[in-house]
Parts: C-alpha cells; sequence; structure tokens
C-alpha cells in the first residue's frame, strides 16, 4: 500500500469533505475540483499616504525639537542613537511615493 499509516478515520473523513460517496465519484471524474483556501491575513490595509519626492533632504532641518505652535511636527524629544545614527544623513534625489498603513 502506498499510504501504510492510513487509517479508516482518516479516508472517511476525507469523503465526508467530498460529500460522500457520490462526491468522491464526481471529484475522482473530473465534475469539481478542490481549491485551496486563501490564507488568514493577519493585516488589513487601513490608509495608503501619497508622499512628495524631494531634489534633497537633510535630516537635521527636519528632525528638531520643538512643540511649538508653528511647528509642522511637534517633537518633544530625540533619543541620543537616533541623533547619532540619522542626523547627519542627507538624501538627494528622493522619489515620490505612497505609505501603506497595516
Amino acid at each position: 500500500m502506498k499510504y501504510a499509516s492510513l487509517e479508516l478515520g482518516t479516508v472517511e473523513a476525507v469523503f465526508n469533505k467530498l460529500g460522500g460517496m457520490d462526491g468522491a465519484k464526481r471529484f475522482l471524474a473530473d465534475e469539481f475540483t478542490l481549491v485551496p483556501k486563501e490564507p488568514k491575513k493577519l493585516l488589513q490595509l487601513m490608509l495608503t499616504v501619497s508622499v512628495a519626492g524631494a531634489e534633497k533632504f537633510v535630516a537635521k532641518e527636519h528632525f528638531k525639537v520643538d512643540t511649538s505652535l508653528k511647528a509642522k511636527v511637534k517633537i518633544a524629544f530625540l533619543w541620543d542613537d537616533f541623533s547619532k545614527h540619522f542626523l547627519p544623513k542627507t538624501e538627494e534625489g528622493v522619489l515620490k511615493g505612497e505609505l501603506k498603513v497595516y
């Protein structure tokens, strides 16, 4: 036998899923096919935001501690590691794009 560990209970469960003996015969006659279920999605798309490009982006010009009313983005604190790794960065030719929030 090809499947030595096959048990009758498993065979019966498969036949039940196929709709009994008639369903099994229809399946073997290619009258219907089984289609796997889509995997369950853990995340759902909530929002897509368009982001403008820039000829030049200088991080230290945009990431500044400022909680005043005139601030475009209010920043109350910058961690030392963030300042060390990101503030020296300058990017040129930044393309426009999209951010997707899940």
